[in-house]
């Protein structure tokens, strides 16, 4: 049986911690002042004093608390907008700590979608549950509400996205046994979170406009280039690149393209795509790996029966349209205005884009 990641879907099975542990007050504060920090340029003169803390210890929420903090302080030292050039080093008492705690959580060290989004939200009222009017930002580089609503949708998805998983594991093990009618109900049930999913993501220009986006959110996410991460023996300094935070890190889309048994041609850009799982959580990238076993495209093909082909071609309409959207909002807000069409997480995705899209579209089965 299909385990599922540890959480609601793939957010956390507990609200992430806005206040971090004893000892750590003084780098919680830099992290609660980032806007001002990061904006006015100070955040590299903030954190000399800041001390080498400790962190093998500390695990669960707590981890990954201290984990989000460091990868928002270290990203704003990287790429405050007030130096003409990037630094070449990251200072030892960021540096160390947040390389022990990236490889003790098994990721590599630098800011994620699982720190920028998964792990960065409070509900303002507990009984309302997680959802775009209820939730707030724990983290955040600016004071602009474009950026505070960029990631909300996100958080918003994943909330929505929890039952998709229970219904995908369901199908598979429907396929499995040949139990055709709940593996065509589980189907339409996974067509229908995909609409609810894309209907979110519909959203985004609501309250997070294309030039701020541009201009203020993206530069802080972006990827890190022959950088020192000064005194971690491990690196015996030598410089390293890292891929910058976006939406590939999620899992929803991977799980989904495994369990529909969608085959995208492998080009250079799909290594690209799966060199980005490497920054997912290791209970994500598990689960990934284990709905890639899915028959169900191979069961709707054997049998040929009409109504389980139509829930299988609703799913992968529905992902088609979800892929659409996202390839419409990545031209109005980063092909419009970068030259080389790069996303945040170093993607030449213009094309890539576009080939996930249509490539969805030929799986469905005529």
């Amino acid at each position: 049986m299909i385990k599922l990641p540890v959480g609601r879907g793939f957010l956390p099975n507990y609200n992430p911690l806005r206040k971090l542990p004893f000892g750590y007050e003084m780098l919680s504060d830099i992290a609660s002042n980032l806007p001002e920090y990061y904006t006015e340029g100070t955040i590299r003169k903030v954190v000399r004093d800041l001390p080498t803390l400790p962190v093998n210890h500390l695990s669960g929420p707590e981890q990954e608390a201290v984990m989000r903090d460091y990868a928002f302080i270290v990203s704003a030292y990287y790429h405050t907008p007030k130096y003409e050039e990037n630094p070449s080093y990251i200072p030892s008492n960021l540096a160390v700590p947040f390389y022990q705690i990236s490889q003790k959580f098994g990721k590599p060290p630098i800011l994620s979608y699982c720190s920028y989004c998964l792990n960065n939200w409070w509900c303002r009222f507990d009984n309302r549950g997680i959802d775009l009017g209820n939730i707030e930002l724990i983290r955040k580089f600016t004071f602009t509400r474009d950026e505070k609503w960029f990631i909300l949708v996100h958080v918003d998805i994943e909330a929505n996205a929890q039952p998709l998983l229970g219904a995908m594991v369901h199908a598979i093990e429907a396929a499995n046994i040949h139990d055709d009618l709940i593996l065509e109900q589980n189907l339409i049930l996974m067509g229908k979170i995909v609409d609810s999913l894309y209907k979110t993501l519909a959203r985004m220009q609501e309250e997070c406009h294309p030039e701020a986006y541009y201009k203020e959110v993206r530069i802080p996410i972006m990827q890190f280039k022959n950088i020192i991460f000064e005194g971690v023996k491990e690196l015996g300094g030598n410089p390293i690149s890292l891929l910058g935070e976006t939406g590939a890190q999620s899992s929803i889309i991977p799980s989904l393209v495994g369990a529909m048994e969608i085959n995208h041609k492998q080009t250079g850009m799909m290594n690209f795509l799966a060199a980005h799982h490497q920054y997912m959580p290791p209970d994500h990238r598990r689960f990934i790996a284990e709905v890639k076993k899915s028959t169900i495209r191979q069961r709707v093909l054997q049998v040929k029966k009409t109504k389980l082909n139509e829930a299988y071609n609703f799913v992968l309409d529905r992902m088609y349209q979800f892929r659409a959207q996202h390839y419409e909002w990545a031209k109005l807000y980063i092909f419009s205005h970068v030259p080389d069409k790069t996303g945040t997480g170093g993607t030449p995705a213009d094309i890539w884009l576009a080939q996930l899209r249509d490539e969805t579209a030929e799986h469905i089965i005529r």
